[in-house]
């Protein structure tokens, strides 16, 4: 089975650089399995299995003795964000199809509520909680209804900025200026950049330096690749780092700072530096929060036509799972879990399927389906789609399952 470019993150570009930089890349294995490449050969490369989460293995030079990491990976190997993705149009195509009543709604596609804020400019309208900063004519999304169901579009809380305060994430402090809009939401502003601070997140855009007070004197650093973490110890001597697409550091706290077009940092004893060109999100967390909201920054979001029911439910563990699209009469969805642990998702469809299949590096895969719900196991490095077939004898089922939905 080829690569599909439904995946989310699509790593598709990395799988084509030379193999002296292929290697330095771990987690890429399954990237190069889902496009049929299982093997790489360069005479200055060791003769090894290149192992990634003790499942997905690429041989390198006719193989040999096992390994994770044959040579150092690469600590700025980011050079070509990955695509964004948009889930949009492929919903509404999918409420056509469904055949119920739609309306205007903001949809969330992903398997979790965001973990940064949202911001759309020049629009003072959005799903219920949203404010809209009459100062920069942007309106910010704080919430975004569960996965897959919808939230009505309303005038949103107008506000201007006010006084200052400060941005503190999990013990962290960003070391720039922040003024109050509203209850748990402040504008932030530094050389060319502002953004928001929400509930102890951050989102972020320009092109400029910020400083994070950190309260740790070395750090432990995990960055992400396209199929798992690397994790590595910062101490007294700093380090630089990237561009990479997402980290979490820390200690006994973390925080996760993540961005499609890539994040620099400098990593010394209390203090972290980090170059933004472009967006940066910052959340509270480890590795799971780190992908996540990569995936974040790479949704461009905007209201669609949909039922009032929504689509049905998603909700995932570790792994990060995306709505990425409608081919009749099957639901895609993108699985990706870059971490050390196993996990398992629960997808509740509009009506009820028929079948699953689902596709990974080591080939397509079938689990059952009970009426209207799907449950998937993730693997550790797991990076893959489902697709979904929904049964095709919608009449009756539709009146059961809008009683179902408007009961909840």
């Amino acid at each position: 089975m080829k690569y599909s470019k439904t995946i989310v993150p699509d790593w598709t570009v990395y799988s084509s650089l030379n193999p002296k930089e292929i290697i330095s890349i771990p987690g890429l294995q399954q990237i190069l399995l889902l496009n049929g490449i299982r093997k790489v050969e360069d005479n200055e490369l060791p003769s090894v299995d290149w192992i990634c989460c003790g499942i997905y293995k690429v041989s390198v030079n006719g193989g040999g003795s096992e390994s994770e990491i044959p040579i150092e990976p690469s600590l700025q190997y980011y050079e070509e964000p990955v695509p964004r993705f948009d889930p949009w149009t492929e919903l509404e195509r999918l409420a056509e199809w469904l055949g119920y009543e739609v309306g205007n709604y903001y949809v969330n596609p992903l398997s979790w509520l965001p973990l940064t804020p949202i911001t759309i400019s020049n629009t003072d309208e959005g799903p219920a909680g949203c404010v809209y900063d009459e100062d920069m004519d942007t309106m910010i999304i704080g919430s975004m209804p569960p996965p897959l169901r919808t939230s009505s579009i309303t005038k949103c809380k107008r506000s201007k900025h006010r006084r200052p305060s400060e941005a503190l994430i999990n013990g962290f402090k960003l070391s720039t200026a922040a003024k109050e809009l509203n209850k748990d939401l402040s504008y932030i502003s530094s050389e060319d950049c502002h953004g928001y601070f929400h509930n102890g997140s951050i989102y972020i855009e320009g092109k400029c330096s910020l400083e994070i007070d950190s309260p740790y004197y070395d750090h432990k650093v995990s960055i992400l690749y396209p199929g798992m973490h690397y994790d590595m110890r910062i101490g007294v001597a700093g380090r630089s780092i990237g561009p990479v697409p997402a980290v979490s550091i820390g200690l006994w706290n973390k925080i996760s700072l993540a961005s499609r077009t890539g994040i620099i940092l400098d990593v010394k004893p209390g203090k972290i530096v980090v170059q933004v060109n472009g967006s940066l999100r910052i959340a509270s967390g480890g590795s799971k929060t780190s992908y996540r909201i990569l995936i974040e920054d790479l949704v461009e979001w905007r209201p669609i036509r949909a039922p009032e029911p929504g689509f049905g439910n998603i909700r995932s563990s570790s792994a990060a799972i995306v709505f990425v699209g409608w081919d009749e009469p099957k639901m895609v969805f993108s699985i990706y879990n870059p971490i050390h642990e196993s996990g398992i998702a629960d997808l509740r469809l509009p009506y009820d399927g028929r079948n699953c299949t689902i596709i990974g590096p080591l080939g397509p895969d079938d689990i059952p389906v009970s009426g209207d719900l799907v449950r998937i196991p993730v693997p550790a490095g797991f990076v893959g789609v489902a697709e979904i077939s929904l049964t095709e004898t919608r009449l009756f089922h539709k009146f059961r399952i809008r009683k179902r939905f408007r009961s909840q």
